[in-house]
């Protein structure tokens, strides 16, 4: 018999600084998502968001996003590496720099790099 899972549109959702790492979790159809108080040793971990658009301004170390469906994030510069884990058809848009990207486990996915980013691996 299958384990039941929560339906994504009834979990509460969370955009918190805990530390150094944003949580972003649990949105279902947020296309208003920001975080824009960053810098460069704080990290962002998404989770679980669906059909919604999340945007980061500034500087951040890394962002891994992790079973996600229908997602977009928009973000300026990361450090180190930006992940997906997990994921169905989400989306990206470099207006910065980001030396890596991984890709594991997902499902259909959409990378605009920026002129400083074609370097990227």
């Amino acid at each position: 018999r299958p384990l039941c899972q929560k339906d994504p549109t009834k979990l509460n959702p969370k955009l918190s600084l805990e530390g150094k790492k944003w949580i972003v979790e649990n949105y279902f159809g947020r296309r208003d998502l920001i975080i824009s108080d960053t810098n460069m040793t704080q990290s962002i971990n998404i989770y679980n968001c669906n059909e919604s658009v999340l945007t980061v301004k500034g500087k951040v170390n890394l962002i891994t996003v992790n079973q996600c469906r229908k997602f977009s994030i928009i973000f300026d510069n990361v450090l180190s590496v930006l992940e997906f884990i997990n994921c169905q058809r989400v989306q990206a848009q470099v207006n910065g720099v980001v030396p890596t990207i991984t890709v594991d486990k997902t499902d259909g996915i959409e990378v605009y790099l920026s002129k400083e980013s074609l370097q990227c691996e």
